[in-house]
C-alpha cells in the first residue's frame, strides 16, 4: 500500500512533464529523430550504400507493415534522389493500400521536407486507409508555404467533406497559426463535421474556448495576426507551465490531506471524538468533510461519548458551524442534536441562522423548549417566510413540539400553505397546541382542502379539541370522497359523543344516516349508560334505547335487541308496540319458550285487546308453522283468563283456534 501510494505522486509528475516536452517539442521543431534538408545533394551511391539501398527497395512492398516504414526510412535517410524517388513512386503508384499508407508515414515520421507534395497528393488517393494517413501526416509539415498548400488545397474543389475534416484537424495539431483564416472559413461548412473540427482546430491554435461565431473569431486574429507559430507556441508553453505548477500544488495538497486522512483512520483506535472533532478544523475540505460525517455517526450510535459541556469541544464546533461547506455544517448540527451539555442551546440557535436548508432541517430537528423563545421565533419566520418547502415542514413539525401557544397565529396562517405537509403539521400542531381558536379554520380545512390526507387529520383534530362547534362540519365530512377522511369523521364524532345528551342523539343519527350501524349503536350505548340514572332523562334514554334496539335489530342481532326491549318493559310504561317488538325479536332470535312464557305471563283476566290480540296472533303463527304445541300453551292461557268480556272479532278468533287444536 505505501509503494502504492508513493508511487502515485511520481507517476503524476511524469504525465505532467510529458505535456510540457509535447508543447516544447512543437515549439522547437524537433518531432522525429532525422531531418532531411530541403534540398538533398546529388551523391554518387558506394558499393555499401548501393547494398542498403537495394535491400531497403525489396522491402518496400513487404507483407509487414513495420518492414515496409522501416524500409522506406532507411531509404530517405540516405538523403539521395533516388532514394526519395523508390518512396515517392511507391506512395503513388503502388497496388496496395496498405503499402501506400506506410510510405505517407514514412514520410512523415522523417518529417521530409523533400515529400511534402506526394504526401499533400495522397489526401487525394482513394483509398480513406492512405488519405486519412496523409491527413495526419500533414500535421508535421507546418513551413508557412506547406501551410499555405493545404490551405488552398482546402479551398480547391477537389477536396471533399471528409477530407477538409481531416485537415482542419491536421491544422489544429500541427499549430498552423497561418491557417486561421481557412478554419475561420469552415465555421461555415455546410456539414457539422466539418465545422466542429475546424472550432476544435481554432481553440487549439489559440488556446481560447471561444464559441463557433465567425465574427468573434476575425475579431481575435485581427488582434492576434501578426504572431507568428512560435509566439503561439511560447504562448502554450508558459499555458502548460502554469497547468504544470497548478498540477504540482495540487499533488502537495493531495499528498498533505492523504497523510492527514491516513493518520485518522489508519489504526482501528486513531478515530476517536475527540480526533474527529480536531479534524474539523483541517485546511483540508475533504478531511473536514469525512471528519464531520463520522461524527455524526459515531454521537449517535454513543451520544455520551463527547459532552457539550467542555468548551474545547463546543468552540470546535462553533467554528464547524462557520464552516463554507454546508455538508460539513450539517453533519455538525446533526451531531448536536444528539449530544448533551450546557452549550447544546448555543449551537442550535447559531445553527438556525444559517441559510442552507441542509442546515436549517436538523437544527429545527434539534431545537427544545430551552433553546429559548428567540429559536421560536426564527422558526416562526421559516415557516411564513422560506421558500425551501423541506424548512417549513420542519418548522411546522417543530412548533407543535415546542408548545408555545404564541405560535397559533402563524400556523393558522400556514393552513394556506402550498405544501401538503406543511397544512398536516399545522394542523397537527394546533391539535397538540389545543387551539380551540383555530377550529373554525380546520374546520375550513376539512371541507376544502385538495388533499384527503390533510382533511383526514383535520378530521382527527377536531376530534380531539373535543369541542361541540366541530360536529357540523364532521357530519358534512361523513360523505367526503375520500374513505379515510369519512373514517376519520366518523372516530372524531365519536369522540365527542360525551356529555350532551342533545349532542350525542344528533351524531348518532348522523352515523345512521350514512350507514355507519356500529358506531351508532356505541353512541346510543353511551347514552344510556351515561343517563340511566338521572330520571329527569327517563324520556330521553327510553327513545335512545328504542333506537338502540332498533339499529340491533337492523344488524340481525336479534336477542340483544330483545334484552334492550326487555328493560324498556321494565323501566317505561311501556306501549303495546315496545311488546310486539319484543316478541318479534325472541321469535326472530329463535326463542320460542322466551315468547310462550312472556304471553302466558302478560295475557290476564282484564288484559287489553290489543294484547290478547297479540297473543291470537302468535298462536295463529305458531299453528300455521305446524308448532301445535305452543300454540296450544298460548290458547289456554288465553282461556284461563276468560273470553267474557271480549269482543265478537277476538271471540270468533279464539273459538276457531280452538276448533283447529281440536284433537
Amino acid at each position: 500500500m505505501a509503494e502504492r501510494n508513493e508511487s502515485r505522486p511520481q507517476m503524476v509528475r511524469v504525465l505532467v512533464a510529458a505535456c510540457f516536452v509535447a508543447v516544447l517539442a512543437a515549439l522547437t521543431g524537433c518531432p522525429g529523430p532525422l531531418r532531411a534538408p530541403a534540398e538533398p545533394p546529388e551523391l554518387a551511391l558506394g558499393a555499401a550504400e548501393q547494398q542498403r539501398y537495394a535491400r531497403a527497395e525489396r522491402q518496400l512492398l513487404a507483407a509487414d507493415p513495420t518492414a515496409r516504414e522501416r524500409a522506406a526510412v532507411a531509404l530517405l535517410s540516405m538523403e539521395h534522389p533516388a532514394g526519395l524517388g523508390a518512396v515517392v513512386d511507391a506512395m503513388k503508384n503502388a497496388e496496395s493500400p496498405a503499402v501506400r499508407a506506410s510510405m505517407v508515414r514514412a514520410a512523415a515520421f522523417l518529417e521530409d521536407d523533400r515529400a511534402f507534395e506526394a504526401v499533400l497528393q495522397a489526401v487525394e488517393d482513394p483509398e480513406p486507409q492512405v488519405y486519412e494517413e496523409a491527413a495526419a501526416a500533414l500535421a508535421r509539415f507546418t513551413q508557412p508555404e506547406q501551410v499555405e498548400a493545404i490551405s488552398d488545397y482546402i479551398r480547391s474543389p477537389r477536396s471533399d467533406a471528409p477530407r477538409r475534416r481531416l485537415l482542419y484537424d491536421a491544422l489544429g495539431e500541427g499549430f498552423a497559426v497561418s491557417a486561421v483564416p481557412v478554419l475561420i472559413e469552415g465555421l461555415q461548412a455546410t456539414d457539422a463535421a466539418s465545422r466542429e473540427a475546424a472550432l476544435a482546430a481554432l481553440r487549439r491554435i489559440a488556446n481560447r474556448e471561444l464559441p463557433p461565431d465567425v465574427d468573434i473569431w476575425r475579431e481575435w486574429w485581427e488582434a492576434n495576426h501578426a504572431k507568428g507559430r512560435e509566439a503561439v507556441l511560447e504562448e502554450h508553453l508558459r499555458s502548460v507551465s502554469e497547468e504544470v505548477h497548478s498540477y504540482e500544488t495540487r499533488l502537495r495538497d493531495l499528498e498533505s490531506q492523504h497523510d492527514e486522512l491516513m493518520r485518522l483512520v489508519g489504526r482501528p483506535d486513531a478515530e476517536t471524538a475527540e480526533s474527529l472533532v480536531r479534524a474539523l478544523q483541517s485546511r483540508h475540505l475533504v478531511v473536514r468533510r469525512y471528519a464531520s460525517f463520522r461524527l455524526a455517526g459515531l454521537v449517535r450510535d454513543r451520544p455520551g461519548v463527547l459532552s457539550l459541556g467542555d468548551r474545547t469541544v463546543y468552540m470546535a464546533l462553533r467554528d464547524a458551524l462557520d464552516d463554507p461547506d454546508a455538508a460539513i455544517r450539517r453533519n455538525v448540527i446533526e451531531a448536536v442534536a444528539a449530544l448533551e451539555g450546557d452549550f447544546k442551546d448555543n449551537l442550535v440557535r447559531k445553527a438556525l441562522q444559517d441559510e442552507d436548508p441542509q442546515v436549517l432541517v436538523p437544527a429545527i430537528g434539534a431545537t427544545s423548549p430551552t433553546t429559548g423563545d428567540e429559536a421560536v421565533s426564527r422558526i416562526e419566520r421559516l415557516l411564513a417566510d422560506w421558500p425551501d418547502s423541506q424548512v417549513r415542514v420542519a418548522a411546522a413539525g417543530a412548533l407543535g413540539t415546542l408548545g408555545d401557544p404564541e405560535s397559533v397565529p402563524v400556523l393558522l396562517a400556514a393552513l394556506d400553505d402550498p405544501e401538503e405537509n406543511v397544512r398536516w403539521l399545522a394542523v397537527e400542531a394546533l391539535r397538540r397546541l389545543d387551539a380551540v381558536q383555530a377550529i373554525p379554520r380546520i374546520s375550513t380545512v376539512l371541507q376544502r382542502d385538495a388533499s384527503p390526507r390533510v382533511r383526514a387529520i383535520a378530521a382527527s383534530a377536531l376530534g380531539e379539541l373535543g369541542q361541540p362547534a366541530g360536529v357540523p362540519p364532521l357530519r358534512q365530512a361523513l360523505q367526503d370522497t375520500s374513505e379515510r377522511v369519512r373514517q376519520r369523521a366518523a372516530g372524531a364524532l365519536l369522540q365527542l359523543a360525551v356529555d350532551d345528551y342533545e349532542r350525542m342523539m344528533i351524531i348518532a343519527d348522523a352515523l345512521q344516516e350514512r350507514g355507519l350501524l356500529n358506531e351508532s349503536r356505541q353512541v346510543l350505548a353511551r347514552v344510556v349508560e351515561m343517563f340511566a340514572d338521572d330520571e329527569g332523562m327517563a324520556a330521553g334514554v327510553a327513545e335512545a334505547r328504542r333506537e338502540l334496539a332498533r339499529i340491533m335489530r337492523l344488524q340481525g342481532d336479534y336477542a340483544a335487541a330483545a334484552g334492550v326491549y326487555e328493560t324498556l318493559l321494565q323501566t317505561t310504561d311501556a306501549p303495546d308496540e315496545t311488546r310486539r317488538s319484543l316478541v318479534d325479536s325472541w321469535l326472530k332470535a329463535g326463542q320460542t319458550d322466551r315468547v310462550v312464557e312472556a304471553l302466558q305471563d302478560w295475557v290476564a283476566p282484564g288484559a287489553e285487546d290489543a294484547l290478547l290480540d297479540l297473543a291470537l296472533e302468535v298462536a295463529e303463527m305458531f299453528l300455521q308453522d305446524g308448532r301445535r304445541e305452543p300454540a296450544q300453551q298460548i290458547l289456554q292461557a288465553i282461556q284461563e283468563a276468560g273470553t267474557e268480556g271480549l269482543g265478537a272479532e277476538l271471540r270468533t278468533r279464539v273459538q276457531r283456534l280452538q276448533t283447529r287444536l281440536a284433537p
